[in-house]
């Protein structure tokens, strides 16, 4: 197997580097259904605190509530493939290093 033509050390530096673009590339998509749910988690939270004796002021607050809930509900189909691309991604990366650390053995002497 060659990898752009490269020789085995070359093959290897690639692997290394797609397996870190991968797992890197994981993180961000295990990370942005937080980065999401912390926005809403945060208007939630003032909303909360809003208090009023204005009947218009509170309807507004529950109306706002309602909104944000909608809005959790709307995202977790998003989480769920962002959480899919990232366990994929994962993988990709576990078997990119696995490959170069195959490799390296294969063409390291001391191993032989």
């Amino acid at each position: 197997m060659s990898i752009f033509g490269l020789g085995t050390g070359g093959q290897i530096i690639v692997l290394q580097g797609l397996s870190t673009y991968s797992a890197l590339a994981s993180a961000w998509f295990f990370a942005r259904p937080v980065l999401r749910g912390q926005t809403t988690a945060s208007s939630k939270s003032i909303l909360s605190g809003v208090a009023s004796s204005q009947e218009d002021i509170k309807a507004l607050v529950v109306r706002a509530q309602q909104i944000l809930n909608q809005r959790e509900n709307d995202n977790l189909p998003l989480a769920r493939r962002d959480n899919t691309i990232a366990v994929i991604l994962l993988a990709l990366s576990l078997a990119l290093f696995t490959i170069a650390l195959l490799l390296q053995v294969e063409i390291e002497p001391s191993f032989h």
